[in-house]
């Protein structure tokens, strides 16, 4: 069954977990759909894995399936005002073909708003404290978050990280 909700504004993180062994045993899945966002996969008695966002639909829903995730945390997207007509509508367009490929799956599906996850760790709008924390938190794998252009990557860590904080998981 195909379940998708909008997370309340206010998610409230109160553990850090970080280390392999604080994981349940689920997978979990933390997407920041931008075109230089990435999946990040957060699984029990497991390294954090991170791929950057895959390029064509068809590898996308490889890189879901083949996770074989329970829960998934997506970012919220909206168009926004400025916004340039096409990019806004390519933006749009992998956000609807992520959700789309999530619905074939069995996994439980949350979509947290930037403001929220973000306000979870004390974070503002400014990518590279995420990707800082991100390094912080996810130290054995601080290597493929070592370049400012790996915020993508950060944050998707950081969004399966606050999924899994705001349901206890």
């Amino acid at each position: 069954m195909y379940n998708v909700r909008l997370a309340d504004d206010d998610v409230h993180c109160t553990s850090v977990l970080t280390k392999p062994s604080d994981f349940p045993v689920v997978i979990v899945l933390g997407i920041d759909p931008g075109a230089t966002g990435a999946i990040a996969v957060l699984e029990h008695r497991a390294p954090a894995r991170v791929f950057d966002m895959p390029e064509t639909i068809a590898d996308l829903a490889m890189v879901i399936r083949s996770s074989e995730p329970d829960h998934v945390f997506v970012e919220y997207q909206q168009a926004f005002p400025g916004q340039g007509i096409a990019s806004t509508g390519k933006l749009l367009q992998h956000y609807g073909s992520i959700l789309g490929i999530l619905a074939m799956t069995d996994a439980n599906v949350m979509v947290l708003r930037p403001a929220a996850w973000k306000k979870s760790f004390g974070l503002s709008s400014d990518k590279d404290a995420s990707r800082l924390l991100a390094q912080d938190l996810f130290s054995h794998i601080s290597s493929q978050l070592s370049r400012k252009k790996d915020h993508g990557r950060a944050e998707a860590l950081l969004i399966g990280l606050a999924g899994t904080r705001m349901l206890n998981l």
